[in-house]
């Protein structure tokens, strides 16, 4: 989570990690918290894949 805040925070959605962990859940993806450091686990490439097509986006490495 911290990983996807820190590449987010340069943008102007200024989105915080409260608002990042309801976007990755209204994905379906899980959040679990390893160690005091939180992690979304993505659950193998077909629910990439399926979000992908969801979200109509082109990117060679699914298009392929």
């Amino acid at each position: 989570m911290k990983a996807i805040r820190h590449e987010l925070g340069d943008n102007e959605l200024r989105l915080t990690s409260i608002q990042i962990g309801a976007i990755v859940r209204n994905f379906g993806l899980e959040i679990k918290k390893v160690g005091g450091t939180q992690y979304v686990y993505i659950e193998g490439k077909e629910k990439l894949e399926a979000i992908h097509r969801e979200l109509g986006l082109q990117d060679e490495w699914f298009d392929n």
